[in-house]
């Protein structure tokens, strides 16, 4: 079967969307389809680090191939931030039997009547998050969604979301509500790869001289105006409530993009030396990072997200997580089992379950175990 994949973004962007294509189709591939990943390029080369070997390598918009996958860069006519008009993408999915586009894709999506039309293929519509913002761009999301996101949506043949608890709060259930013709609709949560993320089995750690330190609280996004809700600021307020009461740990902030700055002369301004930037990291070197971790923090601030890759990581790397208490991320982990739930936007809330952690190692290695079956 020839499967194409239409994603906005793609590894080594940072973020769930671009790991969750990347993972689906490596394994169609692996099972015997023809795979294709089609995106646009990146806006920018994009720098990551690599701790093992001690360099630094640059990915940028080449296409990038493998014996299974192939990711293909089409440059778009249009572009802003993520969304793409790309009117070369109806052509190129000739051929096809099946469409599996991830959504939100703004400038794609809107060619999906016309994809289903001229090249026949099933079309798996996968709703992995909504678009939600205040102002200006919050009126023309919720304008689209009561407009063309009907139309969009009764294109595909089936819809995935990830949770029956994300889908009674997003968007996409108005499109149920208001149109008998709905595509039928799969609950599939987003899977890990639980051989690449394992518990750490005491090999010689990444970093050995900083083990016995601080305990460290990891925390792992995008940087950039696209992942403005993901709580970085949150976490710096906990991390400092966390010193004025004299706890020793230490946050890893991995991850890049424009806002990086804004957030690091923040934390200089304030004084904070227990928050590290570390830049972004290639997704096979981030289990070594949840080796060093005690807990993984998740402090999103706006329902927009409806499952965290990085809680599941966390927990198949046998180390608690911390999420908000948003639908979709919140049945990521167990509360009170594998992690905990905070309010969002709350820094006291998150720094008193941070400090729950940090204050019973045998609690958090009990919710580590349990968290790694979850993940199994």
């Amino acid at each position: 079967m020839r499967i194409a994949y239409i994603t906005c973004v793609y590894p080594p962007y940072p973020g769930g969307i671009g790991v969750l294509a990347q993972g689906m189709a490596t394994e169609m591939a692996r099972r015997g389809h023809e795979t294709v990943v089609i995106t646009p390029p990146p806006l920018k080369a994009i720098t990551v680090a690599d701790p093992a070997a001690g360099i630094r390598s640059a990915g940028g918009p080449t296409p990038a191939r493998s014996a299974a996958v192939d990711v293909r860069y089409y440059t778009p006519w249009l572009r802003y931030g993520n969304a793409a008009w790309m009117p070369k993408l109806v052509s190129a999915l000739h051929g096809f039997e099946v469409v599996h586009f991830l959504y939100p894709f703004f400038g794609a999506a809107e060619m999906l009547p016309l994809i289903r039309k001229r090249t026949g293929a099933k079309i798996v519509l996968h709703h992995t998050m909504d678009a939600v913002s205040d102002g200006l761009r919050g009126g023309i999301f919720r304008l689209y969604n009561q407009t063309l996101m009907p139309l969009i949506f009764r294109q595909a043949h089936v819809l995935i979301t990830l949770s029956e608890d994300y889908f009674r709060e997003c968007d996409i259930t108005n499109v149920y509500a208001n149109f008998p013709d709905a595509p039928p609709i799969e609950f599939v949560p987003n899977g890990v790869d639980t051989e690449l993320f394992q518990p750490d089995k005491g090999d010689v750690p990444l970093f050995a001289s900083k083990r016995g330190t601080s305990p460290i609280v990891l925390f792992a996004s995008g940087l950039d105006r696209a992942h403005y809700f993901k709580g970085v600021h949150v976490l710096i307020e906990a991390m400092r409530m966390l010193k004025e009461q004299a706890v020793k740990c230490r946050a890893w902030i991995i991850g890049d993009g424009k806002m990086r700055k804004e957030y690091a002369a923040h934390v200089q301004e304030i004084g904070l030396s227990n928050v590290e930037f570390l830049g972004l990291v290639p997704h096979e070197k981030l289990p070594e990072y949840y080796h060093q971790a005690m807990v993984a923090v998740v402090p999103s601030t706006a329902r927009v997200e409806s499952f965290s890759i990085v809680a599941a990581e966390a927990q198949a790397c046998g180390i608690p997580a911390i999420v908000s208490d948003f639908p979709g991320v919140r049945v990521t982990i167990e509360n009170d089992k594998t992690g905990f739930v905070v309010r969002p936007g709350d820094p006291q809330d998150l720094a008193e379950k941070i400090r729950m952690v940090l204050d019973n190692p045998e609690r958090a290695k009990k919710m580590g175990a349990a968290g790694r079956a979850r993940a199994e």
